[in-house]
Protein backbone atom coordinates (compact mmCIF):
# COMPACT_ATOMS: atom_id res chain seq x y z
CA UNK A 1 0.00 0.00 0.00
CA UNK A 2 0.99 3.65 -0.74
CA UNK A 3 -0.54 6.42 0.54
CA UNK A 4 -0.73 9.56 2.18
CA UNK A 5 0.32 9.39 6.02
CA UNK A 6 0.08 12.37 8.66
CA UNK A 7 2.05 13.09 11.69
CA UNK A 8 1.08 14.95 14.72
CA UNK A 9 4.13 16.41 16.65
CA UNK A 10 4.86 16.11 20.21
CA UNK A 11 4.90 19.97 21.01
CA UNK A 12 7.75 19.29 24.30
CA UNK A 13 10.32 17.44 22.49
CA UNK A 14 9.23 17.26 18.97
CA UNK A 15 9.69 13.36 18.50
CA UNK A 16 6.86 11.92 16.15
CA UNK A 17 4.84 10.52 18.86
CA UNK A 18 1.38 9.58 16.69
CA UNK A 19 0.61 8.83 13.24
CA UNK A 20 -2.18 8.38 10.92
CA UNK A 21 -2.90 7.38 7.78
CA UNK A 22 -5.04 6.56 4.98
CA UNK A 23 -4.30 5.44 1.31
CA UNK A 24 -5.34 3.94 -1.88
CA UNK A 25 -4.12 1.20 -3.92
CA UNK A 26 -7.23 -0.04 -5.54
CA UNK A 27 -7.77 -0.92 -2.19
CA UNK A 28 -8.84 1.67 0.97
CA UNK A 29 -6.01 1.33 3.48
CA UNK A 30 -5.82 3.12 6.95
CA UNK A 31 -3.52 2.92 9.59
CA UNK A 32 -2.72 4.48 13.09
CA UNK A 33 0.69 4.22 15.46
CA UNK A 34 1.60 5.18 19.04
CA UNK A 35 5.46 5.50 18.91
CA UNK A 36 7.98 6.24 21.94
CA UNK A 37 5.84 4.59 24.44
CA UNK A 38 6.06 5.63 28.25
CA UNK A 39 9.44 7.79 27.48
CA UNK A 40 10.59 3.98 25.64
CA UNK A 41 11.33 2.86 22.09
CA UNK A 42 8.73 0.81 22.26
CA UNK A 43 5.70 1.06 19.49
CA UNK A 44 1.91 -0.34 18.64
CA UNK A 45 0.36 0.00 15.50
CA UNK A 46 -2.77 -1.12 13.77
CA UNK A 47 -3.25 -1.06 10.05
CA UNK A 48 -6.42 -2.56 8.07
CA UNK A 49 -6.95 -2.80 4.57
CA UNK A 50 -10.08 -3.46 2.40
CA UNK A 51 -10.40 -4.06 -0.74
CA UNK A 52 -12.65 -6.42 -3.59
CA UNK A 53 -9.89 -8.80 -3.46
CA UNK A 54 -7.75 -8.51 -0.48
CA UNK A 55 -8.90 -7.49 3.40
CA UNK A 56 -6.61 -7.26 6.30
CA UNK A 57 -6.39 -6.35 9.88
CA UNK A 58 -3.03 -6.16 11.48
CA UNK A 59 -1.79 -5.50 15.02
CA UNK A 60 1.81 -5.06 15.54
CA UNK A 61 4.20 -3.90 18.56
CA UNK A 62 7.69 -3.41 18.86
CA UNK A 63 11.03 -2.59 20.48
CA UNK A 64 13.58 -0.40 18.50
CA UNK A 65 17.11 -0.92 20.08
CA UNK A 66 16.44 -2.94 22.82
CA UNK A 67 18.28 -2.27 25.76
CA UNK A 68 20.75 -0.14 23.55
CA UNK A 69 21.39 -2.70 21.21
CA UNK A 70 21.50 -2.50 17.49
CA UNK A 71 17.99 -5.38 17.82
CA UNK A 72 14.89 -4.21 17.25
CA UNK A 73 11.72 -6.91 18.20
CA UNK A 74 8.60 -7.06 16.60
CA UNK A 75 5.72 -9.25 17.14
CA UNK A 76 1.95 -8.83 14.92
CA UNK A 77 -1.05 -10.48 15.22
CA UNK A 78 -2.92 -10.59 11.10
CA UNK A 79 -6.53 -11.72 9.86
CA UNK A 80 -6.27 -11.72 5.94
CA UNK A 81 -8.69 -12.71 3.39
CA UNK A 82 -6.88 -12.85 -0.31
CA UNK A 83 -8.94 -13.87 -3.18
CA UNK A 84 -7.12 -15.21 -5.90
CA UNK A 85 -8.15 -16.63 -9.29
CA UNK A 86 -7.97 -20.35 -8.22
CA UNK A 87 -9.14 -20.12 -4.69
CA UNK A 88 -9.55 -17.78 -1.45
CA UNK A 89 -7.00 -17.81 1.42
CA UNK A 90 -8.43 -16.74 4.96
CA UNK A 91 -5.49 -16.54 7.17
CA UNK A 92 -4.77 -16.18 11.07
CA UNK A 93 -1.43 -15.28 11.70
CA UNK A 94 0.88 -15.30 14.50
CA UNK A 95 5.01 -13.10 14.26
CA UNK A 96 7.53 -13.02 16.39
CA UNK A 97 10.36 -11.19 15.37
CA UNK A 98 13.99 -10.00 15.65
CA UNK A 99 15.84 -7.58 13.22
CA UNK A 100 19.50 -6.38 13.48
CA UNK A 101 20.97 -3.20 11.74
CA UNK A 102 24.17 -3.77 9.95
CA UNK A 103 26.97 -1.63 10.25
CA UNK A 104 26.84 0.52 7.32
CA UNK A 105 22.75 1.44 8.16
CA UNK A 106 21.99 0.33 4.52
CA UNK A 107 21.18 -3.92 5.38
CA UNK A 108 18.99 -5.40 7.73
CA UNK A 109 18.74 -9.26 8.78
CA UNK A 110 15.71 -10.86 10.43
CA UNK A 111 14.98 -13.73 12.31
CA UNK A 112 11.55 -14.76 12.70
CA UNK A 113 8.94 -17.56 13.84
CA UNK A 114 5.51 -17.48 12.46
CA UNK A 115 2.44 -19.70 12.60
CA UNK A 116 -0.89 -19.25 11.13
CA UNK A 117 -3.90 -20.90 10.45
CA UNK A 118 -4.81 -21.46 6.74
CA UNK A 119 -8.37 -22.13 5.63
CA UNK A 120 -9.01 -22.69 1.60
CA UNK A 121 -12.01 -22.12 0.19
CA UNK A 122 -13.70 -21.37 -2.91
CA UNK A 123 -11.62 -24.23 -4.86
CA UNK A 124 -11.51 -23.71 -8.81
CA UNK A 125 -8.84 -26.33 -8.75
CA UNK A 126 -9.24 -30.16 -7.73
CA UNK A 127 -9.00 -30.59 -4.09
CA UNK A 128 -6.17 -33.53 -4.91
CA UNK A 129 -3.72 -30.54 -6.26
CA UNK A 130 -3.83 -28.50 -3.05
CA UNK A 131 -1.45 -30.21 -0.58
CA UNK A 132 -4.28 -28.90 2.44
CA UNK A 133 -7.26 -26.95 1.95
CA UNK A 134 -7.00 -26.44 6.10
CA UNK A 135 -4.51 -26.36 8.45
CA UNK A 136 -1.40 -25.09 10.31
CA UNK A 137 2.21 -24.08 8.54
CA UNK A 138 4.75 -22.99 11.28
CA UNK A 139 8.24 -22.08 10.32
CA UNK A 140 11.62 -20.58 11.32
CA UNK A 141 12.74 -17.97 8.79
CA UNK A 142 15.72 -15.46 7.92
CA UNK A 143 16.06 -13.05 5.67
CA UNK A 144 18.43 -10.40 4.63
CA UNK A 145 17.86 -6.67 2.94
CA UNK A 146 20.43 -4.05 1.68
CA UNK A 147 18.90 -0.72 -0.25
CA UNK A 148 21.03 1.48 -1.99
CA UNK A 149 18.16 3.63 -3.54
CA UNK A 150 17.84 7.09 -3.90
CA UNK A 151 13.92 6.91 -3.16
CA UNK A 152 11.99 4.56 -2.18
CA UNK A 153 9.08 5.05 -4.45
CA UNK A 154 9.81 6.54 -7.38
CA UNK A 155 14.10 5.18 -7.54
CA UNK A 156 16.34 7.02 -10.21
CA UNK A 157 19.72 5.04 -8.62
CA UNK A 158 20.66 2.49 -6.77
CA UNK A 159 19.67 -0.99 -5.90
CA UNK A 160 17.87 -3.44 -3.71
CA UNK A 161 19.02 -7.04 -2.81
CA UNK A 162 17.08 -9.54 -1.13
CA UNK A 163 17.45 -13.13 0.66
CA UNK A 164 14.76 -14.86 2.49
CA UNK A 165 15.30 -18.64 3.43
CA UNK A 166 12.10 -20.23 5.63
CA UNK A 167 11.41 -23.73 6.75
CA UNK A 168 8.49 -25.31 7.44
CA UNK A 169 8.05 -28.60 9.56
CA UNK A 170 6.13 -30.82 11.63
CA UNK A 171 8.66 -30.05 14.58
CA UNK A 172 8.01 -26.58 14.71
CA UNK A 173 4.01 -27.05 14.55
CA UNK A 174 3.41 -27.13 10.80
CA UNK A 175 0.98 -29.41 9.15
CA UNK A 176 3.36 -29.66 6.32
CA UNK A 177 7.07 -29.74 5.60
CA UNK A 178 8.78 -27.64 3.33
CA UNK A 179 11.69 -25.56 2.37
CA UNK A 180 11.54 -21.47 0.83
CA UNK A 181 14.34 -19.99 -0.75
CA UNK A 182 13.12 -16.49 -2.46
CA UNK A 183 16.28 -14.66 -4.40
CA UNK A 184 15.65 -10.58 -5.36
CA UNK A 185 18.30 -8.25 -7.04
CA UNK A 186 16.94 -4.99 -8.51
CA UNK A 187 19.31 -1.77 -9.71
CA UNK A 188 18.26 1.28 -11.05
CA UNK A 189 20.45 3.58 -13.47
CA UNK A 190 20.21 7.15 -14.44
CA UNK A 191 21.83 7.90 -17.83
CA UNK A 192 22.25 11.32 -20.30
CA UNK A 193 21.58 14.71 -19.58
CA UNK A 194 17.73 13.95 -20.34
CA UNK A 195 17.87 12.00 -17.02
CA UNK A 196 16.84 8.19 -18.61
CA UNK A 197 16.22 5.72 -16.04
CA UNK A 198 16.61 2.19 -16.49
CA UNK A 199 15.83 -0.80 -14.29
CA UNK A 200 16.55 -4.18 -14.19
CA UNK A 201 15.82 -6.82 -11.13
CA UNK A 202 15.58 -10.43 -10.83
CA UNK A 203 13.84 -12.99 -9.07
CA UNK A 204 14.31 -16.38 -8.40
CA UNK A 205 12.55 -18.94 -5.82
CA UNK A 206 11.91 -22.51 -5.17
CA UNK A 207 10.60 -24.65 -2.42
CA UNK A 208 11.32 -28.26 -1.34
CA UNK A 209 9.19 -30.66 0.50
CA UNK A 210 10.58 -32.93 2.40
CA UNK A 211 9.36 -36.09 5.15
CA UNK A 212 5.86 -37.11 3.90
CA UNK A 213 4.40 -34.04 2.38
CA UNK A 214 4.16 -34.68 -1.26
CA UNK A 215 3.46 -31.24 -2.74
CA UNK A 216 3.77 -27.72 -1.47
CA UNK A 217 0.35 -26.08 0.14
CA UNK A 218 -1.38 -24.32 -3.14
CA UNK A 219 -1.35 -21.17 -0.61
CA UNK A 220 2.08 -20.95 -0.80
CA UNK A 221 3.50 -21.90 -4.20
CA UNK A 222 5.00 -19.07 -6.92
CA UNK A 223 2.43 -17.93 -9.15
CA UNK A 224 3.17 -14.54 -11.71
CA UNK A 225 1.58 -12.67 -13.92
CA UNK A 226 0.31 -9.09 -13.11
CA UNK A 227 1.52 -5.29 -12.48
CA UNK A 228 4.70 -6.52 -10.04
CA UNK A 229 5.73 -9.66 -11.48
CA UNK A 230 5.09 -10.30 -15.56
CA UNK A 231 3.16 -7.38 -17.14
CA UNK A 232 1.20 -8.13 -20.09
CA UNK A 233 0.11 -11.18 -18.22
CA UNK A 234 -3.12 -11.71 -16.25
CA UNK A 235 -2.93 -11.98 -12.53
CA UNK A 236 -1.52 -15.66 -11.26
CA UNK A 237 -1.97 -16.94 -14.97
CA UNK A 238 1.77 -17.10 -16.45
CA UNK A 239 2.78 -20.48 -15.35
CA UNK A 240 1.05 -24.08 -14.88
CA UNK A 241 -3.01 -24.22 -15.23
CA UNK A 242 -5.33 -27.06 -14.50
CA UNK A 243 -6.36 -28.46 -18.14
CA UNK A 244 -10.02 -29.30 -16.46
CA UNK A 245 -10.81 -25.57 -14.98
CA UNK A 246 -8.34 -23.62 -17.00
CA UNK A 247 -7.42 -22.08 -13.28
CA UNK A 248 -3.70 -21.40 -12.04
CA UNK A 249 -2.05 -24.46 -9.73
CA UNK A 250 0.78 -22.21 -8.95
CA UNK A 251 4.44 -24.09 -8.96
CA UNK A 252 7.23 -24.95 -6.77
CA UNK A 253 10.17 -22.40 -8.38
CA UNK A 254 10.23 -19.46 -10.06
CA UNK A 255 12.02 -17.00 -12.21
CA UNK A 256 11.40 -13.54 -13.19
CA UNK A 257 12.99 -11.24 -15.49
CA UNK A 258 11.96 -6.87 -15.46
CA UNK A 259 13.68 -4.18 -17.70
CA UNK A 260 11.91 -0.97 -18.30
CA UNK A 261 13.19 2.88 -18.94
CA UNK A 262 11.76 5.93 -17.99
CA UNK A 263 11.81 8.94 -19.73
CA UNK A 264 10.65 12.66 -18.27
CA UNK A 265 8.47 13.75 -20.52
CA UNK A 266 7.76 16.77 -18.03
CA UNK A 267 7.55 17.65 -14.35
CA UNK A 268 4.83 14.86 -13.17
CA UNK A 269 4.91 12.43 -16.45
CA UNK A 270 7.03 9.88 -17.28
CA UNK A 271 7.38 7.64 -20.45
CA UNK A 272 8.12 4.40 -19.73
CA UNK A 273 8.83 1.27 -22.31
CA UNK A 274 8.99 -2.26 -20.45
CA UNK A 275 10.09 -5.75 -21.25
CA UNK A 276 9.50 -8.80 -18.88
CA UNK A 277 10.00 -12.18 -18.68
CA UNK A 278 9.38 -15.19 -16.43
CA UNK A 279 7.57 -18.18 -15.48
CA UNK A 280 6.68 -20.96 -13.13
CA UNK A 281 7.78 -24.20 -13.13
CA UNK A 282 5.85 -27.50 -11.07
CA UNK A 283 8.88 -28.84 -9.16
CA UNK A 284 12.49 -27.29 -8.62
CA UNK A 285 13.56 -29.92 -10.92
CA UNK A 286 12.06 -28.47 -13.95
CA UNK A 287 13.49 -25.10 -13.67
CA UNK A 288 14.32 -23.74 -16.49
CA UNK A 289 15.41 -20.20 -17.12
CA UNK A 290 15.81 -20.47 -20.64
CA UNK A 291 12.09 -21.40 -20.78
CA UNK A 292 10.55 -17.95 -20.10
CA UNK A 293 7.66 -16.25 -21.70
CA UNK A 294 8.11 -12.34 -22.13
CA UNK A 295 6.09 -9.63 -23.10
CA UNK A 296 6.60 -5.88 -23.72
CA UNK A 297 4.47 -2.26 -23.95
CA UNK A 298 4.48 1.11 -22.93
CA UNK A 299 3.57 3.08 -19.64
CA UNK A 300 3.20 6.56 -18.04
CA UNK A 301 3.74 7.44 -15.33
CA UNK A 302 2.13 10.41 -12.75
CA UNK A 303 3.77 12.07 -10.11
CA UNK A 304 1.82 12.42 -6.96
CA UNK A 305 2.83 13.14 -3.67
CA UNK A 306 2.92 9.43 -2.30
CA UNK A 307 4.65 7.89 -5.49
CA UNK A 308 3.91 7.75 -9.36
CA UNK A 309 0.71 6.10 -10.20
CA UNK A 310 1.82 3.89 -13.37
CA UNK A 311 -0.46 2.63 -16.00
CA UNK A 312 0.62 -0.36 -18.37
CA UNK A 313 -0.55 -1.63 -21.55
CA UNK A 314 1.02 -5.06 -22.02
CA UNK A 315 1.99 -7.15 -25.16
CA UNK A 316 2.61 -10.95 -24.82
CA UNK A 317 5.03 -12.11 -27.61
CA UNK A 318 3.83 -15.51 -27.90
CA UNK A 319 -0.11 -15.60 -26.89
CA UNK A 320 -1.41 -18.97 -26.72
CA UNK A 321 -4.63 -19.43 -28.59
CA UNK A 322 -6.73 -19.56 -25.17
CA UNK A 323 -5.23 -15.87 -24.20
CA UNK A 324 -5.19 -12.44 -24.67
CA UNK A 325 -3.08 -10.71 -26.65
CA UNK A 326 -2.50 -7.94 -24.03
CA UNK A 327 -3.19 -6.48 -20.45
CA UNK A 328 -3.54 -3.05 -18.90
CA UNK A 329 -2.06 -2.76 -15.34
CA UNK A 330 -2.58 0.04 -12.90
CA UNK A 331 -0.43 0.47 -9.58
CA UNK A 332 1.24 3.17 -7.16
CA UNK A 333 4.80 3.26 -6.59
CA UNK A 334 7.55 0.89 -7.98
CA UNK A 335 7.34 -2.16 -9.93
CA UNK A 336 10.37 -4.14 -8.63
Amino acid sequence: MTGARLVAWDALDRRRRREAGVGIDGRLSAGVGLRNLGGSTASVSLQARWGELDRLAQLQTGWRHVRGSRYDTLGSLLVRTEERPSFTVHRRQVTAQLSRALIEGRSTIQYRYRIQDVRLDDLQVPEAETGFTNGLLAGLGTSFARSTRDDLLDPHTGGLRTADLEVNANALGSDSNYLRLILHEAQHFTLGPRRLVFGIAGRAGAAWVFDDTLVVPLSERFFAGGVTSVRGFEKDFLGPIDPISGKPTGGEALFLINTEARLPLSDRLTGIWFLDGGNVFERPSDFDPFDLRFATGPGLAIGTPVGPLQFFFGWKLDPLDNEDPWEFHFTFGPTF
